[in-house]
């Protein structure tokens, strides 16, 4: 998206650069994040080296979406409250209140954030499933207003087809396709107009969440191409085109509770943790969180397994490609063997299998560290699971 900006930005830097006059911020390519829909947070990945930057933003609930509302180049986040049409949208990737609230759409309504126009500014427009229906705005509201008719809208899909939007033909404007979850099909228009898909394909297994945005490391080349992340193993999948076929770039990042967004981050100071459930790809055997926080051999209580380097965590300190391998304390006549990182149990409980609170806690405490309150077992975020049980 947003690539004439995006190419001005990256001519800005290079003739800097030739001038000898410092740039202050390099031009990165397009990354992913999630956010925790339960808790309100967000985790924002750097494609350049993989680290986290995270920050609270909206109420449990609120759909999330990224664009570039103030025409600056980056992308930063938007919530659209189906419950009443409401949207918020901010101007940089911290926590904060919105920078800009007013209403759009029905209740029930998707949003779909693009630049629709050309113009070098996104905007957010709506998708009604009920009518498989877009309304297209080139314009934002503010002040609590409301926004108003759509510019124009039209016709396109099946009712119960997610919307997604993206520069699929790389002439400057954002267009529209829609996802059917249920099998995997995707397809989009080149157009915003009526008629049949330009492109279609099947990419991804049905459950998948479908993103669009542009991979490659240069940000100034190239369509948006899809990608989709797979709550059921927390996993994105990345292609770098639009065509059934093997993902070229997958990673672990995030878990089962949280929806996936993309976009132009820019430069993002990253050193948060990574969302639970992430695992990092130096340890292939099992599932490690990369940093922050640094880990030990006694952290994990696993010994001689595989890695990967570059091994942030330093487990394999000989560079050999086996971990811990002198993880068996040497000091003392008997040896402690640390918990092992738990296997993802997935939504498989809920309240009514416990008999008690303190029950329903002690599951809860044992794998929300790594998978996050994967059963939702503490609905209000509180740290508190069942709280209705004796």
């Amino acid at each position: 998206m947003l690539r004439t900006r995006i190419w001005l930005a990256a001519l800005v830097v290079f003739v800097l650069a030739l001038s000898g006059i410092p740039a202050v911020a390099e031009v990165a390519g397009e990354s992913t994040g999630v956010v925790d829909q339960t808790t309100g947070v967000w985790y924002l990945r750097d494609a350049s080296n993989g680290a986290t930057t995270s920050f609270y933003y909206g109420n449990p609930g609120d759909y999330p979406i990224f664009g570039d509302w103030d025409c600056d180049t980056i992308d930063t986040p938007g919530l659209y409250r189906q419950s009443d049409g409401y949207v918020y949208l901010r101007n940089s990737n911290t926590q904060g209140i919105a920078d800009i609230r007013f209403f759009f759409g029905n209740p029930g309504d998707v949003p779909l954030a693009g630049d629709f126009n050309n113009d070098g500014c996104d905007t957010v427009s709506i998708y009604r499933p009920s009518e498989a229906r877009i309304y297209v705005i080139n314009k934002l509201g503010a002040n609590d207003g409301g926004l108003g008719a759509a510019d124009y809208d039209f016709y396109f899909g099946n009712q119960g087809d997610k919307p997604f939007t993206g520069d699929f033909n790389n002439n400057g404007q954002d267009t529209v396709g829609l996802h059917r979850e249920s099998t995997g099909f995707v397809y989009y228009r080149n157009t915003l107009t009526t008629g049949i898909a330009d492109n279609d394909f099947f990419y991804g297994d049905p459950g998948d969440q479908i993103i669009t945005g542009r991979w490659a490391q240069d940000p100034t080349k190239g369509p948006d191409t899809v990608g989709i992340f797979r709550p059921s193993n927390g996993r994105f999948y990345l292609r770098f085109e639009n065509s059934q076929g093997n993902a070229n770039v997958d990673y672990s990042y995030g878990n089962s509770n949280m929806a996936a967004v993309a976009g132009h981050f820019g430069m993002l100071p990253g050193g948060d943790p990574a969302p639970p459930g992430t695992c990092d790809p130096s340890y292939p055997d099992f599932c490690i969180p990369p940093p922050p926080p640094s880990l030990n051999c006694a952290d994990i209580g696993r010994s001689n397994f595989k890695v990967v380097q570059p091994d942030p965590h330093g487990f394999d300190a000989d560079k050999n490609g086996v971990g811990c391998e002198a993880a068996t304390p040497t000091t003392t006549t008997t040896t402690t063997t640390m918990p092992s990182i738990p296997p993802n149990p997935g939504d498989s409980v809920n309240c009514s299998d416990f008999k008690t609170q303190a029950e329903a806690q002690a599951w809860h405490d044992k794998y929300f560290p790594y998978y996050g309150d994967v059963a939702n077992l503490d609905g209000d975020g509180n740290g508190v699971a069942c709280e209705s049980l004796p």
